[in-house]
């Protein structure tokens, strides 16, 4: 990401939405059911995060591929977003952006893993940033 067109699209203070993503990241990356990042690199101009491959790409594209689910496959998908909401409730984080295109899955078989991503809208209650929990426009 370049750190310029970062602060373009996101502001002055782009540097601390970066962090506070990343630092929620951190807190949640171990649970099988997030996104999870390999390694950050930070240049003079860019920032390289760097996350784990999830080659099924996004639950919105697998919907549209496969038109009609089973139910069996409905609630194993329900189930492993239950457990990704889990570690965020425990720890008081809203993600405030969940949609199709934020669930990944891991790879293409029957029975992938689903993985919740894209942290950038989250809120984490009792950090400083908290009174924003629902200011910000979605």
């Amino acid at each position: 990401i370049n750190k310029d067109q970062l602060e373009k699209k996101l502001g002055a203070n782009y540097k601390e939405i970066l962090q506070r993503e990343l630092m929620i990241l951190m807190q949640i990356n171990k649970c099988k059911n997030i996104i999870q990042i390999r390694d950050v690199i930070r240049t003079k101009d860019h920032f390289y995060i760097i996350f784990e491959y999830c080659k099924g790409g996004d639950l919105s594209f697998y919907l549209k591929k496969h038109k009609r689910l089973p139910e069996k496959q409905v609630k194993n998908f329900m189930g492993q977003i239950a457990s990704a909401l889990k570690p965020l409730n425990k720890l008081r984080i809203v993600h405030r952006d969940l949609k199709l295109s934020n669930f990944l899955l891991s790879d293409e078989s029957e029975e992938p893993i689903v993985k919740i991503c894209d942290f950038g809208l989250a809120r984490q209650k009792g950090s400083k940033d908290s009174s924003l929990l629902f200011d910000t426009l979605c």
